[in-house]
C-alpha cells in the first residue's frame, strides 16, 4: 500500500508539473486566426456612404466582415460569439457616421441587432422579439435592416414572420409597425427596406419603400410610406405574384426592383425579371435583360445603381444553371444590357489570387454562380463587388472579385475581376 500511496503522489506531482509547464508555454503563444481562402455563401455586401474604400460583408453561417484596404484582408466582427449570432441575416452602416453599423443576427428563434459605435470592432447586442433565420431560404434578400439618412436613431428591420419592425433609439429598443399591412409569406416575409434620402437632417425621412416575399399576393409586392412610417400604400402595377429580393434607388428617383418566381433565393428561383418605377409618377418600365435567363431558366439576385450615373446599373443572375449565371451591366437605363463577368468568355479577367473558384468538381477562373448581390462603390463607380458560390460548389469566399478597370464594360471591353476574399 505504501509503494502504491507513494505512486499515487508522484503521479500526481507530475501531473500539476506539465499542466503548469503546458499553460506556461500557452501564455506564451500569440493567437491569431487563420487565413482562409474559401468558404460559404455571401448574400450580403455593403459599402458605406459616408467612407471611401469601408465596406461590410455578410455570411449565412460564418458572421460579419469588414474589408480592411491596407491588408487587403477581410476582418471578422463577430468572433468574440458563438452561435445565433453567427447567422448573417442583414447589415447596415450608419450612412453619415462611418464609425457606427447595425447587423441583425440569429439563425433560428430571437434574434438580435447588434449595434457598433467603432466599425464593428466591439458590440451592443440589442434584443428585438423577433425570429432571425439567416441561413434560410431568402437569405440573399436585403438589405432588411436599414437606418434613415436623415434621422440616424431611427431604423427599420424586415422581419420573416412577424412583419415591419422600427427603432427610435439605435436599436436599444424595437417595436412592431402595425400600420404596416403584410407580413409577406410565413419564414420569408419582409425582403428590403430603402429610404429615400430627400429630407430635412434631424427629421425623420417621410418617403420609403419596403419590398416583400410574397409568392400568391396579385399584386406588385411594393409598398410605401409618404408619412415616416405612419400608413403605407401598396404601389399598383408592374408584374404580379412574384416576390422582390432586391432594389436600388437612383439618383433621378427611379426605383429598380429585382422580381423573382419559383423560389426564395438562392435556391429554386426559376424565372426572373428586372422593373424599373419613376417615383415621381409610379409609372412601370420593364427593363428585363433580352439576353438573360428565359423563363423557367433562372432569374436574378442583386442589383446596384451608379450614384454617379442613374442609368448605370448592374444585376446578377440568379439559378441559371445551364447559363452560367453572369453579370449584366446597362449604361443607358436598361435599355440593353451587356455580360460583364462570365466564366470562360473572352470578356472577363479573373485574377484567382491564391483560392481558385470552384464550379461543381473543377477548378475554375471564375465566374458568377449564386451571386446573391452586387455593389457598385459609391464613391468611384469604376470598382463593384459581387460573390459568387461558384457553379454548384460552395465557394463563395473564395471566388468574389472586385472590378478593378471599364467604368462601363462589356463584351468588347475587357474586365478584369480581382479576388478580395482573403479572411483572417
Amino acid at each position: 500500500m505504501r509503494i502504491h500511496s507513494s505512486f499515487t503522489v508522484v503521479k500526481a506531482i507530475s501531473f500539476w508539473l506539465l499542466l503548469a509547464f503546458s499553460q506556461a508555454q500557452a501564455q506564451g503563444y500569440t493567437w491569431n486566426n487563420v487565413a482562409i481562402m474559401g468558404g460559404g455563401f455571401v448574400p450580403g455586401l455593403v459599402y458605406s456612404p459616408a467612407q471611401q474604400g469601408l465596406l461590410y460583408a455578410r455570411t449565412d453561417v460564418g458572421g460579419f466582415y469588414r474589408w480592411n484596404n491596407s491588408s487587403g484582408q477581410w476582418v471578422p466582427l463577430t468572433d468574440m460569439y458563438r452561435g445565433n449570432n453567427f447567422g448573417g441575416e442583414s447589415i447596415a452602416p450608419d450612412p453619415v457616421n462611418s464609425n457606427v453599423v447595425y447587423a441583425a443576427a440569429g439563425f433560428s428563434g430571437p434574434g438580435t441587432i447588434l449595434s457598433s459605435t467603432d466599425q464593428g470592432n466591439s458590440w451592443t447586442a440589442n434584443a428585438i422579439p423577433v425570429t432571425i433565420a439567416g441561413n434560410n431560404d431568402g437569405r440573399e434578400a436585403g438589405e432588411r435592416l436599414a437606418v434613415d439618412p436623415n434621422q440616424a436613431s431611427k431604423l427599420y428591420f424586415g422581419s420573416r414572420w412577424q412583419g415591419l419592425w422600427v427603432s427610435t433609439n439605435s436599436a436599444a429598443g424595437w417595436s412592431q409597425v402595425t400600420s404596416f399591412p403584410v407580413n409577406g409569406d410565413a419564414g420569408y416575409g419582409l425582403g428590403w427596406v430603402l429610404f429615400d434620402p430627400h429630407g430635412a437632417p434631424g427629421s425623420a425621412s417621410a418617403t420609403l419603400y419596403v419590398g416583400v416575399l410574397a409568392m400568391s399576393s396579385g399584386n406588385s409586392n411594393l409598398y410605401r410610406s409618404t408619412n415616416a412610417g405612419a400608413s403605407w400604400t401598396l404601389i399598383s402595377g408592374g408584374p404580379s405574384n412574384m416576390i422582390t429580393p432586391h432594389a436600388s434607388l437612383g439618383t433621378d428617383g427611379n426605383l429598380w426592383i429585382v422580381y423573382d418566381s419559383g423560389g426564395y433565393g438562392p435556391n429554386s428561383v426559376l424565372t426572373g425579371q428586372i422593373w424599373k418605377l419613376n417615383t415621381s409618377n409610379l409609372s412601370w418600365s420593364n427593363v428585363t435583360p433580352s439576353n438573360g435567363p428565359g423563363s423557367g431558366s433562372g432569374g436574378y439576385a442583386g442589383i446596384s445603381v451608379d450614384p454617379e450615373n442613374a442609368n448605370h446599373a448592374l444585376v446578377t443572375t440568379i439559378d441559371w444553371w445551364g447559363g452560367p449565371d453572369r453579370l449584366f451591366s446597362t449604361t443607358n437605363g436598361g435599355g440593353s444590357w451587356s455580360v460583364i463577368a462570365l466564366a470562360g468568355s473572352s470578356y472577363s479577367v479573373f485574377d484567382v489570387n491564391g483560392a481558385l473558384y470552384q464550379r461543381g468538381c473543377n477548378n475554375g477562373s471564375g465566374g458568377a454562380g449564386w451571386a446573391g448581390c452586387v455593389a457598385i462603390d459609391p464613391f468611384n463607380s469604376n470598382n463593384a463587388i459581387y460573390p459568387s458560390a461558384g457553379r454548384g460548389a460552395a465557394a463563395g469566399f473564395g471566388a468574389a472579385p472586385i472590378s478593378r478597370r471599364a467604368r462601363f464594360p462589356g463584351p468588347t471591353a475587357t474586365t478584369t475581376w480581382r479576388k478580395r476574399w482573403r479572411f483572417t
